[in-house]
């Protein structure tokens, strides 16, 4: 387990999503055998969320990351309460969002290995400071104008038809192009 545990956070995002695959099937198996210890749990929640902080820019390692962080606590909560404790250290909680996370987690879902929409939007909502940016996002400020006043574009000037120049006046203008000629 400390291997897949410890691949989640490697930098190599395809190695972390394979382990993000292996990691639930892992922590069900030992947490039904009660081989985990809490130390076990929390270092097993800390690499989650370590591999959140490296892998959270990629959507896919993203979207696996969460899932397996709800479905590693909605796991191992009701044995090993210190789990919890790992979750307050993430920097920028919600305390509310946090206790509302717990007690959604209790919640025993009929639904076998399959985590629950909400619960999934919960984890990521508490886990929203610590998930990892791409570079071009990381010093990105948001520009905001606000009142600009309206520009006046003139209209486009209609061009003049020969013909109809010909019936308003008597002259075209066409012989002044024509006279320094000779």
């Amino acid at each position: 387990m400390p291997c897949i545990s410890r691949a989640l956070g490697w930098n190599d995002s395809n190695a972390s999503l394979k382990a993000t695959m292996l990691t639930g099937p892992v922590v069900r198996a030992l947490a039904a055998d009660g081989i985990l210890t809490p130390s076990m749990a929390t270092h097993i929640m800390v690499a989650v969320l370590q591999g959140l902080q490296l892998h959270g820019q990629h959507e896919a390692n993203q979207g696996s990351l969460i899932t397996l962080g709800a479905q590693v606590y909605e796991c191992l909560r009701p044995k090993f309460p210190n789990i919890i404790e790992v979750m307050q250290q993430i920097p920028g909680v919600n305390p509310a969002d946090l206790q509302r996370f717990d007690e959604k987690m209790s919640v025993i879902s009929t639904k076998g290995n399959k985590v629950e929409k909400g619960k999934k939007d919960l984890f990521k909502k508490i886990t929203n400071q610590l998930i990892g940016r791409s570079v071009g996002q990381l010093f990105r400020k948001e520009v905001k104008i606000d009142n600009l006043p309206r520009i006046e574009v003139p209209g486009k000037p209609h061009p003049v038809r020969v013909d109809e120049i010909s019936k308003n006046a008597t002259d075209t203008g066409i012989t002044a192009l024509f006279a320094g000629s000779t």
